[in-house]
C-alpha cells in the first residue's frame, strides 16, 4: 500500500538536527515529519538531549532547559567543541540552516547558511519565525512540565498570545498599558499643576496685603532710624550736664577736707602729756607690787602646810573607821561560813536519799543505755538499708519513665519535621485534632505522622519509593468527608497546599514472589513490610506505589540481578542502589536503570511500640515493689520509733543518778572549801597594835599644823601694809587713765570723720574722670552719624534738628526710649516684608497666569487620551475575547472527549483598565461531585496537572501561528486511561486538524495506540553496537518485515 509522505507547510518548522559530540551524541543526524513527531526511547538514551539541542541551537537560554548552568556543560566528556545544526523549513526558497560551534571556553561561533554572524542575528531571525523556546506555552522541557501549573494568570495570558502568534494583541496590549500609565501620569501631574496654581493664587492674595503696607513700613523705619540718633545727641547733652555738676562738688570736698586735717594738732599735743605723767606713776606702782608678791608667797606656803596636817588628821580617822568595820566583817564572814557548811551537808543527805552505793547504780544506768543505744543502731541499720532499697527502686523507676519519655518525644520530632516540609500540612494537622468529631468516618493524619519505621537503616527505602507529596497528605475513608475537610481548610484556613486521598476499599497486599524464594539471594525484606502504619493508610500507599513488590536486597546480592529479574520484581533496591526493570513491547528485552539513592531525612526514627508496652510492664512491677518496700520502711521506723523511746528513758535515768552523785561530790569540795577559809579567819590578830600605831601619828600632825599657823600670822601682818601703799597710788592712776582714753577716742572720731570725707573726695574725683571719658564717647558716637554744626563743634547738623522739631520728637531719654519702642511695636504690627516684595508679586503673578493656561490644556488633553484608551481597548478586547473564547472552546470540548470538564477565563485584574493584571485562568473539573478548581501546583495531583497542560497546549494547536511546539514527557504523571485518551486527542489534533509541527518525547507509550501516517516516530537508543545514522537503510528494513 503507497503511503503518501507529508510536506512541510510551516516556516520554521524543524526539518533536519544535527549533533556533533553533543551530549551522548559523538555523531548523529534526525530527520523530523512535519507534522506529530513521536520520540521514544529509555531513560538516558538521549531524548531529552534532542531538546536541549533545539533550545541551544535556536539562541535559547539556559536557564530555559533548567538543567547546568554553562555552555560547555553539554560537550560531550573527552571532547575540546561541539556543534549542532538545524534546518528550518522555508515555505518561499531555500530553508535557513542554523549553525553553532562552541568550545569548553563557553565561546560560540554562529552561521547561518554558511554565512558567519553574530548571536543576535540568529535571535533576531528566530523571533521572527514564531519561535519562542521560552515561551512554556510553545516549548516545555522535561524539567519545567511541572512548572506551567505555577504560572500565574499574567505569565499564562502572555505565554499564550505568544504561542499563537497574535502579535496584533500583544503589541495593542503593550500600547495600551503604556497609554494607560501615560493616562494615570497624567492625573497625578494635572493633580500637581493645579494645587500649586491654588497655593500661587493664596500667596498672591497674601502679598497684596504685604504690598499696601510696604511704603507705610518704610516711613517708619525712616522715623525709628532719625530717632535713634537724636537719642544719641540726648545721651550726650544729659551726660555733659552731670560733668559739670560732679565736677563743682569736687572741688567743695576738697576743701573742707584741708579744713578738718588743720583742727587736730592741738588735740595731739595734750594726748602727748597726759601719756608722760601715766608712765611715770605706773613705774612706782610696780615696785611695790613686787613686795606685796613675795609676802603673798610666803603666806600662801605656810597656809598650805597647815592645810595638809589637816588632812592627813582626816586620813587617820578614817583608817580608824576601816579597821572597826573590818573586825564586824571578818565576824559576819565567820558566822555565814558556818551556816553555808551546815546547807551543804544537808544537800548531799538529800541527794543520797537512802541510797548508799549511789556510784553503783550509776555504772548500772550506763550499762542499760549502752545495750539500749547498741539495739537503736541495729533497727536504724535495718531502717537505712531498706531506704536503700526503695533509693534502687526509684532510680529503676526513674529510668523506666525516661526512656518511655524518649519514645514519645518522637512524635513531636516528627511534628517539626512535618512542620518544616509543609507548614500548611503541619497547620491542617493541628487544626483535624481539634475538629476530628466533624467527620463520619475515618480519618487520618499524613503518613510522615501515623507511619513508623521501626528499623532506622529501612527509612531510605520508604523514601526513595514514596514522593514526600504521598507522605504530606491526608486520608479519608469517606469521599464527602475528604471534600469537607479540603474545603474548609483552603477556602476558610487559607491552607491551599494540602491535598488529600480516598482510601480504597480493598487492595491486594500479596507479594507477586514469595518471600522464602528469595532467601538465599540475600533478600532483607519488601518495603511494605518495614512500614508500621493504620491499615487503610498501608492500603493506600501499597495502591499507589505496590511497596509489597518491592524488595531490598543486601549489597552483595547484585549478583543474582538476573535470576531477580526472572522471577518478575520490576523494582528492588541492592543496599543504597535502586534499580528499575522495563520489558520491551517489541522486543521483550528487559533494559535496567539504576540510580544511587540517598537518604532524605523524612520520616526518621520510628516508635517502637513493643518496647513502650515492655516498659509499660516494667513500670507496674516496679510500682508494686516500691509500694511492698514503703510498707516495710513504715513497720521499720515505728520499731525505730520505740527503741528511740527506750533510749531516752535510759538516758534520763542515768541523767539523774549522774546529777545526784555530782551534787554530792561538788558539795563535799565546797564544805572542805569553807572550813578552811573558817580556820583562816578564826587564826587572824584582834587588831590593838594598829589602834595604838594610828593614835601615834595623829600628835605628831597636830604639832607641825601649829607651827604653820604661827608663820601665816606674822607675813599677813606686812601683807595687809603693803596692799595699803599700792592702793593709794592706783587711785591716782585712774583718772590719769581716763582723761587719756576720753582724748584719744575723741581723736580718732575726728580723724574717723576725716577718712569718710577723703573717700569722698577720691569717689567724686573717679566720677568726675568717668563722667568726662562718657561726654566724650557720647559726641564722638553722635558727631560720627550726623556730622556737627557749622559754627558749633557740639551741636548736631541743623537739618536734623528741623527734621525732630517736625515730627515732634521728645528731649528726654525716657521719653525717646518710649517713643522708640512704640514705633517698633508698630513696625513689627505690620508684618516682616522684604524690599523686593514688589518685584516677587509681579513674577509670582506671571507664573498664576501661565499655569491657568496650561491647566487648561492639560483637561482637553485628558479627555482626547481617554478617549483614544477605550477605542484600543474594545478593538484589543475583541480579539482578545475572540482568542480566549476560542482556547475555551476547544480546551473545553478536548477534555469533555476525555470525561472531564474544563474552563478558561479571561481574568480583568482589579477594574477594566488594570491592563498591567490582565491574565488567563484555566479552570478544571475531574469529579462529578467536586466543583471547578483553578489550576495551581497544590489543588491538583501530579496526573490531573499533567492532563490539564498536555490538552491546554492541543487546544493552542489549531490556532498556533508558531512553527512548532514541544512536550518532553507529560505523559509520565498520567494513569493508562488518561495517557490513552490525550494521546489519541493529539494525534487527531495535530495530524488531521492542524499544521503546525508537534514533539512528543515520552520514555514508554501504551500498547495498541493508534497510528497516523503523518505521524513521525523516531526511536532514541544507545549503546556500543549502535551503528551510525548514515549507515541506516529504512527501505531494507522495511523489505525485511514485510517479508517475515
Amino acid at each position: 500500500m503507497d503511503i503518501s509522505v507529508p510536506e512541510f507547510s510551516q516556516d520554521g518548522s524543524i526539518v533536519r538536527m544535527k549533533f556533533v559530540n553533543f551530549m551522548q551524541y559523538t555523531d548523529t543526524e534526525v530527520t523530523m515529519g512535519p507534522n506529530l513527531n513521536i520520540i521514544i526511547g529509555p531513560n538516558g538514551a538521549g531524548k531529552s538531549t534532542i531538546v536541549n539541542g533545539i533550545c541551544i541551537g535556536l539562541a535559547g537560554k539556559l536557564q530555559v532547559l533548567g538543567r547546568a548552568a554553562k555552555l560547555s556543560d553539554f560537550i560531550q566528556v573527552g571532547k575540546e567543541e561541539a556543534m549542532l545544526e538545524i534546518e528550518l523549513f522555508n515555505a518561499k526558497g531555500e530553508n535557513m540552516i542554523v549553525t553553532r560551534k562552541w568550545n569548553l571556553a563557553g565561546k560560540s561561533e554562529w552561521r547561518v547558511n554558511g554565512k558567519k554572524g553574530p548571536e543576535k542575528d540568529v535571535r533576531e531571525r528566530v523571533a521572527k519565525l514564531g519561535i519562542q523556546v521560552d515561551n512554556l506555552c510553545q516549548f516545555l522541557p522535561q524539567d519545567k512540565v511541572h512548572d506551567f501549573s505555577k504560572l500565574n494568570n499574567i505569565a499564562l495570558l502572555n505565554s499564550t498570545i505568544e504561542a499563537v502568534g497574535e502579535t496584533g494583541l500583544k503589541e495593542k496590549h503593550f500600547e495600551l498599558k503604556e497609554r494607560q500609565k501615560e493616562y494615570d501620569e497624567g492625573h497625578g501631574l494635572l493633580a500637581r499643576k493645579t494645587t500649586i496654581y491654588e497655593e500661587k493664587i493664596v500667596q498672591l492674595n497674601g502679598m497684596e496685603g504685604d504690598r499696601k503696607i510696604f511704603e507705610q513700613q518704610k516711613g517708619l523705619e525712616e522715623q525709628l532710624h532719625m530717632l535713634k540718633i537724636k537719642r544719641l545727641w540726648v545721651i550726650y547733652w544729659n551726660t555733659r550736664d552731670e560733668y559739670k555738676k560732679i565736677n563743682d562738688q569736687h572741688k567743695a570736698e576738697e576743701g573742707r577736707l584741708t579744713e578738718a586735717h588743720n583742727s587736730l594738732k592741738p588735740l595731739e599735743k595734750l594726748i602727748k602729756r597726759l601719756e608722760r605723767k601715766i608712765t611715770e606713776t605706773a613705774e612706782k606702782n610696780t615696785k611695790n607690787s613686787q613686795n606685796e608678791k613675795e609676802l603673798s608667797g610666803k603666806v600662801t606656803t605656810h597656809t598650805a602646810r597647815a592645810n595638809d596636817c589637816m588632812e592627813a588628821l582626816k586620813d587617820l580617822d578614817e583608817q580608824e573607821i576601816a579597821r572597826i568595820r573590818k573586825m564586824k566583817e571578818r565576824e559576819d564572814s565567820k558566822k555565814s561560813l558556818k551556816e553555808k557548811i551546815k546547807d551543804l551537808e544537808r544537800d548531799c543527805d538529800v541527794n543520797r536519799a537512802g541510797n548508799e552505793n549511789l556510784e553503783e547504780l550509776v555504772e548500772e544506768s550506763k550499762v542499760n543505755t549502752r545495750t539500749a543505744m547498741e539495739q537503736l543502731v541495729a533497727e536504724k541499720s535495718n531502717v537505712d538499708s531498706k531506704k536503700d532499697e526503695i533509693n534502687k527502686k526509684n532510680n529503676e523507676m526513674r529510668r523506666i519513665l525516661a526512656e518511655t519519655k524518649k519514645l514519645q518525644d518522637i512524635e513531636l520530632r516528627k511534628m517539626t519535621k512535618l512542620q518544616e516540609k509543609d507548614d500548611h500540612a503541619f497547620k491542617a494537622v493541628q487544626w483535624l485534632r481539634n475538629n476530628k468529631e466533624n467527620f463520619r468516618g475515618q480519618v487520618f493524619e499524613p503518613l510522615l505522622i501515623c507511619g513508623n519505621v521501626p528499623s532506622q537503616d529501612h527509612a531510605i527505602y520508604l523514601e526513595n519509593a514514596v514522593p514526600l507529596r504521598e507522605m504530606l497528605i491526608f486520608y479519608f475513608e469517606r469521599v464527602d468527608d475528604m471534600n469537607k475537610f479540603l474545603d474548609i481548610v483552603r477556602r476558610q484556613e487559607k491552607l491551599n497546599k494540602v491535598g488529600a486521598a480516598h482510601i480504597p476499599s480493598q487492595v491486594n497486599l500479596q507479594s507477586r514472589v514469595p518471600a522464602s524464594s528469595l532467601r538465599s539471594m540475600g533478600f532483607v525484606g519488601y518495603v511494605k513490610d518495614m512500614l508500621e502504619a493504620p491499615q487503610p493508610v498501608i492500603n493506600y500507599i501499597c495502591d499507589q506505589y505496590p511497596l509489597q513488590n518491592i524488595a531490598v536486597f543486601q549489597p552483595s546480592s547484585e549478583k543474582f540481578t538476573e535470576q531477580i529479574q526472572k522471577l518478575g520484581i520490576s523494582r528492588y533496591f541492592f543496599g543504597h542502589k535502586m534499580q528499575s526493570c522495563q520489558r520491551s513491547q517489541y522486543s521483550g528485552k528487559i533494559s535496567t536503570k539504576t540510580n544511587d539513592v540517598k537518604p532524605k531525612g523524612t520520616l526518621g526514627q520510628g516508635v517502637d511500640q513493643g518496647q513502650i508496652d515492655r516498659l509499660s510492664a516494667e513500670e507496674g512491677r516496679c510500682a508494686n515493689e516500691l509500694r511492698q518496700l514503703n510498707q516495710d520502711l513504715q513497720t521499720l521506723e515505728m520499731n525505730l520509733k520505740h527503741h528511740n523511746v527506750a533510749v531516752e528513758e535510759r538516758k534520763k535515768e542515768q541523767r539523774e543518778y549522774e546529777q545526784s552523785l555530782s551534787k554530792i561530790r561538788k558539795n563535799n569540795k565546797q564544805i572542805s572549801l569553807f572550813k578552811d577559809r573558817l580556820r583562816e579567819l578564826e587564826a587572824r590578830d584582834n587588831g590593838d597594835a594598829e589602834k595604838a600605831e594610828i593614835k601615834t601619828m595623829k600628835g605628831q600632825q597636830i604639832a607641825k599644823m601649829v607651827n604653820a599657823s604661827t608663820y601665816v600670822q606674822t607675813n599677813m601682818k606686812a601683807l595687809v601694809t603693803a596692799g595699803l601703799e599700792n592702793a593709794l597710788k592706783t587711785m591716782e592712776l585712774g583718772p590719769l587713765k581716763i582723761e587719756a582714753a576720753q582724748k584719744g577716742l575723741e581723736l580718732r572720731n575726728k580723724k574717723e570723720g576725716i577718712r569718710e570725707l577723703e573717700e569722698t573726695v577720691v569717689q567724686l574725683r573717679a566720677q568726675v574722670k568717668e563722667c568726662q571719658k562718657i561726654t566724650l564717647a557720647s559726641l564722638r558716637t553722635a558727631t560720627k552719624l550726623t556730622g556737627t554744626h557749622e559754627k558749633d563743634k557740639v551741636r548736631p547738623p541743623q537739618s536734623y534738628s528741623d527734621y525732630w522739631d517736625k515730627h515732634g520728637f521728645p528731649n528726654g531719654v525716657n521719653m525717646v526710649d518710649e517713643k522708640i519702642g512704640e514705633l517698633e511695636a508698630h513696625i513689627a504690627c505690620t508684618g516682616n516684608v522684604d524690599q523686593d516684595i514688589l518685584e516677587r508679586y509681579k513674577d509670582l503673578k506671571e507664573e498664576t497666569e501661565e499655569l491657568k493656561i496650561e491647566i487648561d490644556g492639560y483637561d482637553e488633553n485628558r479627555k482626547k487620551q481617554k478617549d483614544e484608551i477605550e477605542k484600543l481597548r474594545s478593538a484589543w478586547l475583541d480579539g482578545l475575547n475572540s482568542l480566549v473564547d476560542n482556547i475555551h472552546s476547544r480546551f473545553s470540548n478536548l477534555l469533555e472527549k476525555m470525561g472531564f470538564s474544563g474552563m478558561v477565563r479571561l481574568h480583568k485584574g482589579r477594574h477594566e483598565n488594570d491592563f498591567d493584571n490582565y491574565g488567563i485562568k484555566i479552570f478544571v473539573k475531574y469529579r462529578d461531585r467536586d466543583g471547578f478548581q483553578e489550576l495551581d501546583s497544590h489543588r491538583q495531583s501530579g496526573g490531573e496537572r499533567s492532563v490539564a497542560t498536555a490538552i491546554y497546549m492541543l487546544a493552542l494547536q489549531t490556532l498556533t501561528k508558531v512553527p512548532f511546539r514541544c512536550v518532553d514527557e507529560i505523559n509520565q504523571g498520567m494513569d493508562s486511561k488518561n495517557e490513552r485518551r490525550v494521546f489519541d486527542l493529539l494525534v487527531l489534533t495535530s495530524c488531521e486538524e492542524s499544521s503546525a509541527q508537534y514533539f512528543l518525547l515520552t520514555p514508554k507509550l501504551l500498547p495498541d495506540l493508534n497510528y497516523h501516517p503523518k505521524m513521525n516516530v523516531l526511536i532514541v537508543h544507545n549503546g556500543p553496537r549502535m551503528l551510525h545514522h548514515s549507515q541506516w537503510d529504512m527501505d531494507s528494513m522495511a523489505d525485511r518485515l514485510r517479508s517475515n
